[in-house]
């Protein structure tokens, strides 16, 4: 299920700071929230505070695991990074097949970068 965040607030008008507002959308389906959840809350939150610095270092931080979806065919790459962090979500249907071994290392890396690697049991 996505993950659909409500529109921020206004900030006060007599709040002097740097204008945010346009920086949220009214809503998103962000495959990324999938993997990280808690990365992506705090990127929105962030935002919503007009915390721009701490919006912009998350922005950086959730990059590679962005750039890592273009390992693959939608959706394959969310199933496997879901796999990689112990939520399985089943294999992609057919005709989509699944990653190459080292698609999936380079997927691994990122995840394991971000600390979302499952625990081996």
């Amino acid at each position: 299920m996505p993950v659909v965040l409500p529109r921020p607030a206004r900030a006060a008008k007599s709040a002097p700071r740097e204008r945010t507002d346009h920086l949220a959308p009214v809503w998103a389906i962000a495959a990324s929230a999938n993997v990280a959840p808690r990365l992506v809350v705090d990127l929105y939150e962030a935002v919503c505070r007009g915390d721009v610095a701490t919006a912009v270092e998350l922005q950086y931080r959730l990059l590679p695991l962005r750039r890592a979806f273009n390992l693959g065919t939608f959706p394959v790459v969310i199933k496997e990074a879901m796999e990689l962090i112990g939520l399985p979500a089943g294999p992609a249907k057919s005709p989509v097949g699944g990653l190459e071994e080292e698609a999936r290392d380079q997927l691994r890396h990122v995840l394991d970068e971000l600390g979302l690697l499952r625990s081996p049991a």
